[in-house]
């Protein structure tokens, strides 16, 4: 009787660790611009201005991104100094799967070269169907030659740095799976 105790507290430990584990995005994936006549950066009030509709496209995507090669994407306009945001979203696919978009909710570096060209990093939420969100960091370019502009951007998962909480939930399960082995493992020998 206490065998079977001791096999159902190891089952039901093992399935609460494994609720725990996430599937976070890994992988880029690189934006360019894409037919926009609208596009412009206005460096007299920190502007980046996008057209509507699809304005962009996928070129280069890499892990939870593959799939999205050639794949529309819809820019959001935006203040870049001092940093307005978050923006939700700043960018999201408009076709192609799976379904992704990022929430920029910092820029961490910021290097104008007025009539040239404009390089951002920053911060943000990833999102892509069938992963949890993640952390990401983001990258963006725009050249200026004459009326012409050009831009692209990457995004790609900040370095992981565990949870406290979740890998605290973790061990917590884990002590006291250990702890129930223990208890019923005499049992186990009879």
């Amino acid at each position: 009787m206490k065998t079977t105790a001791g096999i159902k507290i190891l089952l039901a430990s093992l399935l609460v660790s494994g609720v725990a584990h996430a599937a976070p995005i890994t992988g880029s994936i690189n934006i360019s611009s894409f037919s926009d006549n609208a596009f412009n950066v206005d460096y007299g009030t920190n502007t980046v201005t996008f057209g509507g509709g699809t304005n962009a496209i996928v070129t280069n995507p890499t892990g939870s991104y593959l799939g999205l090669l050639g794949s529309g994407v819809h820019y959001n306009s935006f203040v870049y100094s001092p940093f307005v945001g978050p923006i939700s979203p700043l960018w999201m696919t408009t076709s192609g799967a799976p379904a992704s978009s990022f929430n920029l909710t910092s820029i961490t570096f910021i290097d104008e070269n007025p009539g040239n060209s404009l390089t951002l990093t920053g911060l943000g939420i990833a999102f892509v169907a069938g992963f949890d969100p993640t952390v990401g960091s983001w990258s963006f370019t725009a050249t200026q030659n004459g009326t012409v502009f050009g831009w692209d951007s990457i995004n790609s998962p900040a370095p992981r740095v565990p949870d406290g909480g979740a890998t605290l939930a973790l061990l917590g399960v884990s002590v006291l799976g250990l702890g129930a082995m223990r208890r019923f493992l005499p049992s186990l020998k009879k």
